[in-house]
């Protein structure tokens, strides 16, 4: 059964007169009596369910759809290069939010380690993802469940990714092959911090699992969508907590509190390990660049530092 919500409004003009009773009826939309919680206090729902509340569009597409569609793309890219150099190139995703009640790490494991050129002309990475996390209320994932909003558990990752995969080998015939792990990130952590909460940048903890991963011969490569602190402007919270790890907003954004550089971006660059020309196998995107193509960037630039496998 479809649920059905009812919105009433009564507007009353400032210049007196009669009052006015609007009624509306949306199907589709999950129906609550307090509206500051369930599916309609959840942003990310409101912006792919846009249209059963405002009509047009039906949707709007976020980041994450963006990081989603260039992980599927990357895959026949990827297949397209490994014939080209007659060379074979394996796959694995994986996603990472929050632990769950009964779970060890924030790491879901979404499909087995694969050749590219098994995945098919139909993939999408899309089919792979977990479903939509559809937040009850602010802090709280489920009516049950308080979190207090850490949910980018960067450190428990690092961990998880680092006894997942294996010591990689030089990539030569008949040996064990070389092994790069992409991370897609914001690079702010929102996490647990012993008995209290951390959020901010990569700390010298956080390096050091990555350079654990980094000690087995395995490459990190991180493609940085980048944290943009206009996006804080207004909000008291994130001025006082977030802004001085970044750098000034662009004109005509107020300074706020920001910090005098992008610290979120330096600790992702001592995270990753280096390229060619020795520079990090960092790609940052912000707002108007393209995902797809600056993780087919990425992809290459790891891979002109790898020993290609026959």
């Amino acid at each position: 059964m479809t649920p059905t919500t009812t919105t009433t409004v009564v507007s009353t003009p400032t210049s007196g007169g009669a009052s006015t009773t609007t009624t509306s009826t949306v199907t589709g939309v999950p129906s609550f009596t307090v509206y500051d919680t369930g599916y309609l206090a959840d942003g990310y729902w409101l912006t792919h369910n846009y249209g059963q509340i405002y009509g047009s569009p039906a949707s709007i597409t976020l980041r994450k759809d963006d990081v989603v569609s260039a992980a599927t793309q990357l895959i026949p890219f990827a297949a397209n290069q490994a014939s080209q150099y007659q060379v074979t190139y394996r796959a694995q995703m994986f996603s990472f939010d929050w632990t769950r009640s009964g779970n060890s790490s924030p790491v879901r494991t979404l499909n087995s380690l694969t050749s590219v050129a098994s995945y098919g002309s139909g993939f999408s990475a899309a089919s792979l993802f977990p479903a939509d996390d559809y937040w009850w209320k602010n802090s709280m994932p489920t009516s049950g469940s308080n979190i207090d909003d850490k949910a980018t558990e960067v450190t428990n990752m690092l961990t998880a990714m680092n006894n997942v995969i294996p010591t990689a080998g030089t990539g030569a015939p008949g040996a064990t092959p070389q092994k790069i792990l992409f991370i897609i990130t914001d690079g702010m952590l929102d996490q647990p911090n012993g008995g209290g909460r951390y959020f901010g940048p990569m700390r010298s903890s956080d390096l050091t699992q990555c350079t654990a991963i980094k000690t087995k011969g395995i490459k990190i490569a991180i493609l940085y969508t980048q944290y943009l602190p206009e996006s804080l402007a207004g909000d008291s919270w994130s001025q006082t907590n977030i802004a001085p790890f970044l750098p000034r907003p662009p004109s005509p954004y107020p300074a706020g509190n920001a910090g005098s550089s992008d610290q979120v971006l330096t600790a992702l660059q001592s995270c990753a390990s280096s390229g060619i020309n020795g520079s990090p196998l960092v790609q940052t995107v912000t707002a108007n660049d393209n995902i797809t193509t600056a993780l087919q960037q990425l992809f290459s630039t790891a891979l002109q530092t790898a020993r290609l496998v026959q």
